[in-house]
């Protein structure tokens, strides 16, 4: 586990995480003020980067949307891309 908040510890650790890429699919309507129940899970974790795949859920179980969010690690000094560190991989593989 990487602690309270994540992205404070990866901070803490002279990592960012921007993204890479971000594909989204509405399956059905959704409107500001619905409530929805999200699933994450970890897709790939690759050499400097790594992957979810989230899926939105509405009342009754109705999927929502689908989407996939792919991150690379930077290190916050140079802005340049480095190995996703072995702490993080283990909090991935662990589901966090």
């Amino acid at each position: 586990m990487l602690g309270a908040p994540s992205i404070t510890a990866l901070k803490k650790m002279g990592i960012l995480t921007p993204v890479r890429a971000f594909d989204l699919e509405f399956l059905a309507p959704v409107t500001w003020d619905d409530e929805l129940k999200l699933e994450v899970q970890v897709s790939e974790i690759k050499q400097h980067s790594f992957s979810f795949i989230v899926r939105g859920f509405l009342k009754a179980d109705i999927l929502a949307f689908s989407a996939s969010i792919t991150y690379v690690t930077v290190s916050s000094d140079k802005k340049e891309k480095i190995q996703v560190p072995e702490k993080l991989v283990g909090a991935l593989n662990n589901g966090i």
